[in-house]
């Protein structure tokens, strides 16, 4: 810009457009633009580069440019080798529509040390999502303006450079330098406050932050973002907006409270029948496991009576079957004198001798003749038990 033009008189900006283009009647809109200069906005090309042509403006001499935030766009590239000079990046860049290029530096003990991120300016108002470089292919991740803070005033959208206005302190918003600053607490001058100016969760800087994103997005100027922002705060649809916001941050939260409660007493019934479920089971593995213990044990103290029962036995076997063979043998001898025995014959002789003395005894002997079965056993006795027979003596028989 070489002077400064004011739109006083809308008559003579528009003789001065007329001399400028023979296309003048499809600019659709002429706005003040910073201090001394003017927008004019025309979809024509050939307009436009009338308009870019034009070097004076009512006998005031003007340099003219598209804005770099209404004719193109910027995007982040990774993985650009760092070895590359700028000039060599950009060389290569430029058959994708490439116009400019930054490489992003890493600060290490102050010293900056290039990084494979560019900063990327492309013709246009929308960024390619990749760029195909044969046979690479590199993505592009749209670049998000950040707000510009001037470090004189502390207002956002200028830089200190060209500031016109007092100077203010970043900790308590007075007309001082910040390193003069004596304040025990911090004061916002932006937005009153208990904060630096320079806060990140400030609210002026996060109006900031839509204002931008409002250029990016619909490629406007900034004086338009600002009223597109304005109008979504004081407005109708502003106000019906943050109300809609309580009422759903309300409603989310009695809803996040409900569920809270609900998954409260889930939880409690869960716990409780699983504890109760792991006490059933644990009790019918401790039964089992008793069980199965008593089962070893009982066999033990079976076995120790069976052995205590034998031992038992053997010691009084002896005496028994003394006893039992003695039985044995008195029943043989009664049934022998009871009973003819059918398989030997028995004799009986009678031996009397001549009366020829009174009272002289008689002697019977009876004796028994068996088969071996009878004679093997009463051999095994003693000779008083084998003789088999019984003495009877009776009085003579003159007494």
């Amino acid at each position: 810009n070489g002077g400064f033009i004011r739109l006083t008189n809308p008559q003579a900006v528009q003789k001065e457009l007329k001399a400028t283009s023979n296309h003048f009647q499809t600019i659709t809109d002429v706005r003040q633009f910073g201090r001394g200069g003017i927008v004019c906005r025309s979809p024509d090309q050939t307009c436009v580069q009338d308009l870019l042509k034009c070097t004076s403006f009512a006998s005031t001499p003007v340099s003219a440019f598209i804005p770099p935030h209404l004719a193109c766009t910027k995007g982040l590239v990774r993985g650009v080798d760092s070895r590359l000079t700028p000039a060599e990046t950009l060389n290569k860049l430029s058959d994708a529509g490439v116009i400019s290029i930054y490489r992003c530096n890493r600060l290490v003990n102050n010293e900056r040390i290039p990084t494979e991120s560019v900063i990327a300016t492309f013709v246009g108002t929308t960024c390619p999502s990749e760029i195909k470089l044969w046979p690479l292919i590199f993505r592009v991740e749209p670049l998000a303006s950040r707000p510009i803070q001037c470090q004189n005033c502390r207002r956002f959208g200028h830089s200190s450079g060209g500031c016109k206005s007092n100077l203010r302190c970043r900790v308590c918003g007075e007309n001082h330098r910040s390193s003069e600053c004596s304040a025990t607490s911090e004061k916002c001058c932006l937005c009153g406050g208990s904060h630096a100016a320079d806060y990140s969760e400030c609210s002026v800087r996060a109006q900031e932050s839509q204002i931008l994103e409002i250029i990016d997005r619909r490629r406007c100027s900034r004086r338009e973002a600002i009223a597109i922002v304005k109008d979504r705060t004081f407005g109708y649809s502003g106000i019906t907006a943050r109300n809609s916001t309580i009422i759903d941050a309300n409603l989310s939260q009695a809803i996040d409270s409900a569920v809270e409660k609900a998954m409260t007493k889930v939880m409690d019934k869960l716990i409780s029948s699983l504890s109760e479920c792991l006490t059933q089971i644990i009790s019918n593995q401790m039964n089992q496991l008793l069980q199965a213990s008593m089962v070893p044990l009982q066999t033990s103290v079976t076995r120790d009576n069976t052995l205590l029962k034998s031992a038992l036995v053997d010691a009084l076997s002896p005496s028994v079957d003394k006893h039992e063979r003695s039985g044995s043998l008195v029943r043989l001898d009664n049934s022998a004198l009871s009973q003819p025995s059918t398989s030997g014959t028995t004799q009986m002789e009678i031996d009397s001798r001549t009366h020829k003395r009174t009272g002289s005894p008689i002697s019977i002997d009876v004796k028994t003749k068996s088969k071996k079965s009878q004679s093997s056993l009463t051999r095994k006795e003693t000779k008083s038990e084998a003789a088999g027979a019984s003495v009877v003596r009776s009085k003579p028989l003159g007494s």
